[in-house]
């Protein structure tokens, strides 16, 4: 073969020609292509790779495709952190990264996936990287899907809202997944879904509440702490729920439902008994035992189950927020705050002395201002400023 007679290190370029032109053949060795993938990365010359990342980004699609059909995901994750490393050294966004994240998805080594998510990301660069929108819509997506399955649900919720709120010219189908999901992660979060309709587009509004309308009415259910309703509205769209995947999620939801309920019940009883929580909640008094020490575990709610009367004793939070944890805690987000700060003044620096920017600025003034200065006799192209 081809491949087998060229150094990749020496030959890169027409190494990765020959690659995408194998990616384009119907059937070919699967494991020797992985091998012939990984030993490029591994030794390539830069210079060369970079030289047409185009067809660099379609091998390593079809290097994930073909992991992921012959069940070797986690196998794709190492050389892709290599390839992102070699494209672009510095933490930009790259046609790579939802390759990685998916990876990591379909392998379940979620954790693997979170030195990229935990980047804070503030550039993207196409002709660096050949990525598109859709790239970035999907890196999001999987990223929210990775924070779900690590419930952290904030983080999912903020890597969701992302994917509905990046500028788009037609809505996707990805946009649509995702605000399902953000959906439904909000309740888990917080018991809320904060309205993006600042930040998305009216098409995409009014395709969400044609497509969304049973998200909708969970999370409406769920705003009215109506156990009955959200039953109700689980048991008529489960097919729905199922085929989206997500019937897994709406069950979460349905029991942080419950311990919301319960939770909610520390701000009128000091103490309770399990029979009375059950009551109020519609839970038997077996799954309101468990629920309880699930949340006290969970430090969801302070209290105590005395076991020989049934009594459930409620509390107030212990903690005093003075330890070292939570000093080194704050230490790390006021730190990110300032990364982040010095960040955002540079690159608004960087586009302050843009031509394109300073162009378009002067175009939107001049056509601002010209009907007035019509008005009032100026003429904005006389070097005197006045018109007779």
């Amino acid at each position: 073969m081809a491949l087998e007679s060229i150094n990749p290190q020496k030959y890169t370029f027409g190494y990765i020609y020959l690659l995408a032109a194998k990616c384009i053949v119907p059937h070919f060795d699967a494991n020797l292509f992985i091998y012939q993938f990984i030993n490029l990365v591994n030794i390539c010359n830069l210079r060369q790779l970079r030289l047409d990342l185009k067809k660099f980004k379609l091998i390593c699609q079809k290097f994930v495709d073909v992991c992921i059909k012959t069940r070797q995901a986690m196998r794709a994750i190492m050389p892709l952190k290599q390839a992102i490393n070699k494209i672009v050294p510095s933490p930009q966004l790259t046609s790579l990264h939802y390759m990685l994240v998916l990876c990591c998805l379909k392998s379940k080594n979620y954790k693997a996936a979170l030195s990229v998510l935990e980047t804070n990301v503030c550039a993207i660069d196409s002709a660096k990287s050949e990525i598109e929108s859709v790239d970035v819509r999907l890196y999001f997506y999987y990223g929210g899907m990775i924070y779900t399955g690590l419930k952290s649900y904030k983080k999912a919720q903020e890597f969701f809202f992302n994917v509905v709120s990046f500028p788009a010219f037609v809505t996707s189908e990805i946009m649509v997944e995702a605000y399902k999901k953000y959906i439904l992660v909000s309740l888990l979060n917080d018991g809320s879904v904060p309205s993006i309709s600042r930040f998305a587009s009216n098409s995409f509004i009014r395709l969400v509440k044609q497509k969304c309308a049973a998200y909708e009415d969970i999370a409406n259910s769920y705003g009215l702490h109506s156990l009955e309703d959200i039953q109700k509205c689980i048991s008529k769209n489960t097919e729905l729920f199922l085929k989206d995947n997500n019937l897994g999620l709406v069950s979460q939801v349905r029991k942080s439902l419950y311990k919301k309920n319960i939770a909610n019940l520390t701000k009128t009883y000091l103490t309770l008994s399990v029979g009375g929580i059950a009551e109020k909640v519609h839970l038997d008094n077996k799954e309101v035992e468990e629920t309880v020490l699930t949340m006290i575990r969970d430090r969801q709610v302070f209290a105590s189950i005395n076991q020989k009367d049934g009594m459930v004793s409620f509390s107030e939070n212990p903690n005093q927020y003075d330890t070292v944890s939570t000093l080194s805690y704050l230490d790390n987000n006021i730190q990110q705050i300032v990364i982040l700060h010095d960040t955002t003044k540079n690159l608004d620096e960087t586009i302050a002395v843009s031509p394109q920017y300073i162009q378009k600025v002067v175009t939107s003034e001049r056509s601002r201002f010209s009907p007035m200065m019509a008005d009032e006799g100026f003429d904005i192209d006389a070097g005197s400023g006045f018109r007779g």
